[in-house]
């Protein structure tokens, strides 16, 4: 009876790390950290070469407005001192696409 108690004890570290391994590669789910990432890249853009869509992979990640208003409040550089709310409803109105879009729409 001994050794059935070690077994599951002797493999919880390994199905721990097997589950931690499984999550850890890199992608999430989370439409947070896919909103904040393509913010933070398109930050990362040298203002003279930025482009108006080069925000729109933020617009497709953000799960909603107050979403991509606090990742564009991280991450100033990304809209280039432009209101975010202008920034969305300008894209939107263009080509952009997401839930941003779905939710400001008429």
């Amino acid at each position: 009876m001994t050794r059935g108690r070690r077994l599951p004890f002797a493999l919880a570290p390994l199905v721990a790390v097997a589950l931690f391994a499984g999550c850890s590669d890199g992608e999430t789910s989370d439409p947070e950290n896919g909103c904040e990432a393509s913010m933070q890249e398109a930050a990362g853009i040298d203002n003279n070469e930025q482009a108006i869509t080069d925000i729109d992979p933020a617009i497709a990640n953000c799960p909603d407005v107050a979403s991509f208003v606090d990742a564009s409040n991280k991450y100033p550089e990304a809209l280039n001192g432009q209101d975010p709310n202008t920034v969305i409803s300008d894209r939107c109105n263009d080509s952009a696409e997401g839930a941003i879009c779905d939710e400001i729409a008429p």
